[in-house]
């Protein structure tokens, strides 16, 4: 059973680098790639422009490093307790 799910892995993956491939050759015949690609990263710098100019204050910047230091503290004796009890197994 195991070695029937190699070979349909292995079948799977040559299928989809094929079809990969020729969708591939496809596009770059009709030139079509490059222009969907060109809209596709306009259309994303024009929505995300607005972060571009976000300036956080100080006292919010001051606010996540205090969360943040909350979450190290509570994660580190976590952890400490969640080896100890798979030690303990």
């Amino acid at each position: 059973m195991k070695n029937e799910f190699i070979k349909t892995k292995k079948l799977l993956c040559s299928v989809s680098f094929i079809a990969g491939i020729i969708i591939g050759y496809i596009l770059g015949l009709f030139n079509f790639g490059l222009k969907t690609v060109n809209y596709f990263l306009s259309n994303l710098k024009a929505l995300f422009s607005p972060l571009t100019n976000f300036t956080p204050t100080p006292n919010f910047l001051s606010d996540i490093a205090a969360f943040e230091a909350v979450v190290i503290g509570l994660a580190i004796p976590l952890s400490f307790e969640i080896i100890s009890r798979m030690s303990e197994r």
